[in-house]
């Protein structure tokens, strides 16, 4: 009965999930460069080195908990599919615009390309310094209790809600960064 309902998300995102599920040759490093030159210019090589390197069946194995546990949920709390799609609705929707106001308006670059915001101190500690994202663009393997330390004080710090308010003007172009 729960599958029924599971069985209309598998459009391009669901695809994807099921292909890495049953299919994790196809992420491998030999397919890795065809794959990375359709996302050049975004974020997808380095996921893809992810995909590439990540142990095929213990993957899997997380995988098919993560999909068991949204199953089980889905049965143990009665959720309605409508009301599922809503609340991811309502994530993706606050998750893009955070992601969004991290980046916007900064140089159109792989590391440079982001803030450090200002947010009030219990902010900061609730997000984990999430705020502080070209700290964890320059030093990405360093813990989160860390990235203060990596604040650049020759950068502009704009406000998180004054950027939040400021990107729902839309996008303007900005210059790349000299290389």
């Amino acid at each position: 009965m729960v599958w029924n309902h599971f069985r209309h998300l598998l459009g391009s995102r669901g695809a994807g999930w099921l292909a890495y599920l049953s299919m994790p040759f196809a992420f491998s490093s030999s397919r890795q460069a065809r794959w990375s030159e359709l996302a050049e210019h975004t974020s997808g090589p380095a996921y893809l080195r992810s995909f590439a390197v990540a142990p095929p069946l213990r993957s899997r194995l997380e995988l098919a908990l993560t999909l068991s546990f949204q199953l089980l949920l889905f049965e143990v709390l009665h959720l309605t599919l409508t009301g599922w799609l809503l609340c991811y609705l309502a994530f993706g929707l606050q998750w893009s615009a955070l992601q969004y106001a991290d980046h916007a308006f900064a140089p159109l670059d792989v590391v440079e390309g982001a803030w450090d915001l200002r947010v009030h101190p219990w902010v900061q500690a609730v997000f984990l310094n999430y705020h502080l994202h070209l700290a964890h663009h320059r030093h990405p393997t360093t813990p989160w209790i860390h990235l203060p330390r990596y604040i650049d004080p020759s950068r502009p710090r704009p406000g998180f809600l004054a950027q939040y308010a400021r990107m729902w003007l839309g996008p303007r172009p900005q210059p790349r960064v000299p290389r």
